[in-house]
């Protein structure tokens, strides 16, 4: 489900799965160095806050998880840009 709101689009995907315990949210979407699907959250992660926004997990009732992305709406592709420039810098000077 996708809501649009004055200066947000949400993106919400479910499934119907088991669910994800409380003690794994904590950590899921931080690098792995192992072959675990967890690394590639983290990547989620990144590219999502790369360009100004966030992603977090609901429980999806009576089962399974949601997945909620956040990202701000923009109106030229140049402000847009901007914001992921900047975001990018910050990220690079964390690395060095």
């Amino acid at each position: 489900m996708v809501e649009r709101q004055p200066n947000d689009v949400v993106l919400r995907v479910s499934d119907n799965g088991p669910g994800i315990p409380e003690a794994k949210r904590e950590t899921l979407f931080e690098p792995s160095d192992d072959d675990s699907d967890r690394g590639g959250l983290s990547l989620v992660q990144t590219l999502i806050e790369g360009y100004g926004g966030s992603i977090r997990i609901e429980d999806a009732e009576p089962t399974g998880s949601t997945f909620v992305v956040r990202l701000p709406r923009s109106d030229t592709a140049e402000s847009r840009d901007s914001q992921r420039s900047e975001t990018l810098a910050e990220s690079d000077s964390g690395r060095a």
